[in-house]
């Protein structure tokens, strides 16, 4: 067992040559000790131990704080071992693994007999994938096992993206942090559960979900979307037809990664969209006559991945239910590079309202580019 007593985590870096064979020894024997590494991985950084460690597994949830139901992840060093640790090779998992691996896809499986307890999920599933950093697989392929994964970062947090970040977050609480430099991407990898069928989409990530369904040659179901809302003030006119008109612009991949939505910071339950506002839209192929108003509130504040304001009024109600929010709301006009806010047409004629319609289509290109990045995750919300 590694002391935690007379050791203090050390960061070495991983040069490439002689020194690296060196490195990565060092690492494989705090790993068959009984240690914990963090390490560089194709996405973020990990923090890992061997799968048949039980009591260094342990350490990896007190350490991060996870969730004891939430399993870590097996990394193997090729893709010739799958076989061993899971229940059965589909024809599916094999066109992902070959088009995709070493690479950031999570494939969840059916865990076979030689799976340790401590890493199977109460369903019976684990998660596998071979990353594609190259010392990261050289220091696998010399373990007696495979290791158990997870991000190196504490639980609910953003995921750690150099050897600096590991060690300001995670201090001593790890064995050893190898250093490979700013983490090859800033996004984590895409997981697709094909333990049931059809496949799902259980995280967006890396690999976009147009790849993984064009190696399969089917659709996934998707269970990580994002949710835009649209706010306005009695969400009878402005904010139902950015609805209705941003839910037309998104094309059928990304339509089923996207939830759209909008509501009222004054608004009453229930109310119809304004005639006016069903006709504006319905000129442009766009049907609302369904709408129904709802109030502003903050759950549906606290599950938008990104709010999009008429008005600064909008905005600020918006960070009332949800202070802290600022880095997800934006005034529409802003997100698309312009200034001032989207005006009320209530009352106005059709005029008033093609112009408002207007006004709000010119927005959005700039929005589904927008929601398209945070899909990839290639930013920050």
């Amino acid at each position: 067992m590694v002391s935690r007593v007379m050791c203090r985590t050390k960061t070495v870096k991983l040069h490439q040559g002689r020194s690296l064979g060196k490195t990565l020894a060092r690492a494989t024997e705090i790993l068959e000790s009984g240690g914990v590494v963090a390490f560089p991985t194709d996405t973020v950084y990990g923090l890992g131990a061997l799968a048949t460690e039980t009591r260094a597994i342990e350490r990896i949830y007190r350490i991060k704080g996870r969730d004891r139901s939430k399993p870590l992840v097996l990394f193997l060093a090729d893709s010739e071992s799958l076989a061993r640790w899971t229940d059965g090779v589909s024809d599916d998992v094999v066109r992902l693994v070959e088009e995709h691996w070493p690479g950031p896809l999570t494939l969840i499986l059916r865990a076979s007999s030689e799976v340790p307890e401590a890493i199977i999920s109460s369903a019976g599933n684990i998660g596998i994938r071979v990353p594609g950093h190259q010392p990261l697989r050289a220091l696998l392929s010399g373990l007696s096992s495979p290791l158990a994964t997870t991000s190196a970062n504490l639980s609910g947090k953003p995921a750690s993206r150099s050897a600096k970040e590991v060690g300001s977050v995670l201090g001593r609480e790890v064995d050893l942090i190898l250093d490979g430099g700013s983490a090859g991407r800033t996004v984590e990898s895409t997981v697709v559960d094909l333990s049931r069928s059809p496949a799902h989409l259980v995280r967006r990530g890396a690999v976009p979900l147009e790849d993984v369904e064009r190696s399969l040659g089917a659709e996934c179901n998707v269970e990580d979307r994002l949710t835009v809302l649209f706010v306005c003030t009695g969400n009878l006119c402005r904010s139902p037809m950015a609805e209705g008109l941003f839910r037309a612009r998104l094309d059928r991949v990304l339509a089923r990664q996207v939830v759209v939505a909008s509501a009222g910071a004054a608004a009453i339950a229930g109310e119809p969209p304004t005639e006016n506002a069903i006709m504006v839209v319905s000129e442009r192929g766009v049907d609302i006559r369904s709408h129904s108003s709802r109030p502003l509130n903050a759950r549906l504040v606290r599950e938008a991945d990104i709010i999009l304001c008429m008005e600064p009024y909008h905005r600020e109600r918006v960070l009332e239910l949800e202070p802290g929010g600022e880095s997800k709301v934006y005034l529409l006009k802003q997100l698309a590079g312009g200034k001032g806010s989207v005006e009320d047409p209530i009352g106005g004629d059709l005029d008033v309202y093609r112009s408002t319609c207007d006004e709000i289509e010119n927005t959005l290109d700039a929005v589904v580019g927008k929601v398209t990045r945070l899909v990839r995750r290639e930013e920050g919300k």
